[in-house]
C-alpha cells in the first residue's frame, strides 16, 4: 500500500491525462498524450496554493491574454510532483474566470522549490511552484477560458477522489494484514494477544468496515463505468468514508502494536501517517460532509423520509 506510487498514476495518468483527453483539442492530444503514456514527459496538477485548497474558484494566480499568449503570475503549493515534473496543469483566474493551462517547466519565470519534513508521501516530491510573468502560448489553454472549474477541475477532483477511495482500502487492508501476523506472534501473560476479546474486538470491526468500504468503491466504479448521474456523489461518499475507515484502522494497528507501533521498524506508523493524509488531499472530510448531506437532503421522500435507491 504505497500511497506514492497510487499518487504518480493518480496524477499523472488520471487527473491530468484524463483531463487532456477529455477536454483537450485534436492537436494537443497528438502533442501530449503519447509522450505521457511513453513516460518521457511526467506532469503535475497544479491547483493548491498556500490559501486555497480544492476550491479552485478562489485561486489567486492569475493570467491575462495578450494577442496570442497569456501571462501568467502566482504561487502554487502542495503540488505532488512538481519537483520533478517536466509539465504542470495550472489553474489560473482572471476576472472571476478559472482557466487551465498546460505550463512547462522550461518557461521563463517557471521555478519550484521541493517541500520537506513533511509528515507522509515524502516520495510524491511535493514542491511549490512560482510563476513570474510567464509567456504560455494559446495552444496551451486546456478546455475554453473560464471553463477550468465546470470543465477540468470537476472532472480531476473526481478521478482523484476514487482513487484515494481504494487508497484507504489498501491501507486498511494491510493494517489488518500487520495486526492479524503482529497478534498471533506477539505474546501477553502466557497468550498470543489475539485470543484476548479486545483485540479480537479490533479485528472484527476492522474486518466489517474494509469490507463496506471496498464495496461503496465497487458501487463508485461501477457506476463510473456505466457513466451514471450519480457517479460523482457515489464516488463522493466512498472518498469520505474509506478516507476516516483508513485513519481508525491504521489508528487500532498502533494501539495493537503498542510500543512497537510507533517504530519505523514495523509498518503500521508509516500506514498511520498515509492514511491520515486521505482525508485531507482532494477535499478534507468536513468539506465533502456538506456535499453528501445537501445529497441526502434533495433525495429524501417528504413523505417517509427514506433516501431513494
Amino acid at each position: 500500500a504505497c500511497n506514492s506510487v497510487r499518487e504518480l498514476l493518480t496524477v499523472h495518468e488520471s487527473l491530468v491525462g484524463e483531463s487532456i483527453k477529455r477536454w483537450g483539442t485534436e492537436e494537443q492530444k497528438r502533442k501530449w498524450l503519447p509522450e505521457m503514456a511513453k513516460g518521457n514527459l511526467l506532469f503535475s496538477f497544479a491547483l493548491t496554493e498556500p490559501e486555497v485548497g480544492s476550491d479552485a474558484k478562489a485561486v489567486g494566480t492569475s493570467y491575462k491574454q495578450v494577442n496570442d499568449h497569456f501571462i501568467l503570475n502566482g504561487h502554487k503549493k502542495w503540488i505532488s510532483f512538481a519537483d520533478i515534473a517536466d509539465c504542470f496543469l495550472v489553474f489560473a483566474s482572471s476576472e472571476g474566470k478559472v482557466s487551465a493551462f498546460i505550463v512547462e517547466r522550461s518557461m521563463t519565470g517557471v521555478s519550484t522549490n521541493k517541500m520537506s519534513k513533511l509528515l507522509a508521501s515524502n516520495s510524491s516530491h511535493i514542491a511549490e511552484i512560482h510563476l513570474q510573468d510567464v509567456k504560455v502560448p494559446a495552444e496551451n489553454l486546456l478546455g475554453p477560458i473560464g471553463g477550468g472549474w465546470s470543465y477540468v477541475v470537476n472532472t480531476a477532483l473526481d478521478h482523484g477522489r476514487y482513487s484515494i477511495a481504494w487508497a484507504g482500502v489498501a491501507i486498511a487492508q494491510e493494517a489488518l494484514e500487520a495486526m492479524v501476523a503482529y497478534s498471533r506472534r506477539r505474546k501477553q501473560g502466557n497468550k498470543y494477544i489475539c485470543e484476548y476479546e479486545a483485540i479480537q474486538t479490533i479485528l472484527a470491526e476492522a474486518s466489517v468496515n474494509i469490507k463496506a468500504a471496498r464495496s461503496l468503491c465497487q458501487e463508485a466504479g461501477k457506476k463510473r463505468q456505466d457513466r451514471h448521474t450519480d457517479a460523482v456523489i457515489e464516488t463522493t461518499i466512498a472518498k469520505y468514508f474509506a478516507s476516516k475507515m483508513a485513519m481508525k484502522v491504521a489508528t487500532n494497528a498502533v494501539q495493537v502494536f503498542g510500543g512497537n507501533g510507533f517504530s519505523r521498524e514495523y509498518p503500521v506508523e508509516r500506514l498511520f501517517r498515509e492514511a491520515k493524509v486521505l482525508e485531507i488531499i482532494e477535499g478534507t472530510s468536513q468539506v465533502l460532509q456538506p456535499i453528501i448531506a445537501q445529497h441526502a437532503l434533495h433525495t429524501c421522500s417528504q413523505k417517509g423520509g427514506l433516501l431513494r435507491i
